[in-house]
């Protein structure tokens, strides 16, 4: 999970910003992933996401990736 303060509508511009390190990961590990940017404020108080289970889901799963 990589967690962005910005605002909401640049939801795409952070996913695309984050493509090379899909691609870096993909490559390294041949492990797919797929960006998904969650603001701050989503991590800390799911329930204001549209999808609180798939934040809570991601929490409990992440594998921590230094870049």
């Amino acid at each position: 999970m990589i967690m962005k303060d910005c605002w909401r509508v640049e939801f795409l511009n952070a996913k695309v910003s984050m493509a090379d390190l899909v691609y870096k990961v993909l490559m390294d590990t041949e492990i797919k992933t797929q960006p998904m940017p969650i603001w701050r404020s989503q991590s800390e108080h799911p329930v204001r996401f549209s999808n609180p289970m798939l934040i809570q889901n991601i929490q409990a799963e992440v594998v921590r990736i230094e870049a």
